[in-house]
């Protein structure tokens, strides 16, 4: 039997304060937001935005410590098509695939922010995600 993914009401008890002690995971740090750099203090791992989105894919996924099955249930991307993505024989996923695996990758990992979407959307060739407060053009 596969474990259904945490729920919304777990990862809130998970880091609530006097909960079940979690052990660390590795922290990650930013460089400049400008730079599209991100930097795995333990592997010292590089996503630069040369990166072509299979790579940045497969570095995301390893990093979340996702199987390609799980993340196929996460998103609801089929494994296969996960596969030829990674390996580069598909290299222009829709931005709604993109997201889908975006999101699934930081919601079954604890290691991903919010910004890795952003990350694997630029490797894409799609703009970043923005927030309420961003103002400005939205590139059409």
């Amino acid at each position: 039997t596969i474990p259904e993914p945490p729920t919304t009401a777990e990862v809130i008890a998970a880091h609530t304060p006097g909960s079940v002690q979690i052990e660390p995971e590795p922290t990650t740090r930013r460089r400049s937001r400008s730079a599209r750099q991100l930097v795995t203090e333990d592997s010292n791992e590089i996503i630069r935005p040369n990166m072509s989105f299979g790579d940045t894919l497969k570095s995301l996924r390893l990093r979340s410590d996702l199987s390609r099955y799980r993340l196929a249930q996460y998103s609801g991307i089929s494994e296969p098509y996960i596969l030829r993505l990674e390996s580069r024989e598909k290299s222009h996923p829709s931005r709604d695939v993109v997201l889908k695996l975006g999101l699934a990758l930081i919601k079954g990992s604890e290691a991903l922010e919010i910004w890795d979407v952003d990350v694997l959307l630029l490797s894409a060739g799609y703009a970043e995600l923005r927030g309420r407060g961003d103002i400005g053009p939205v590139a059409a």
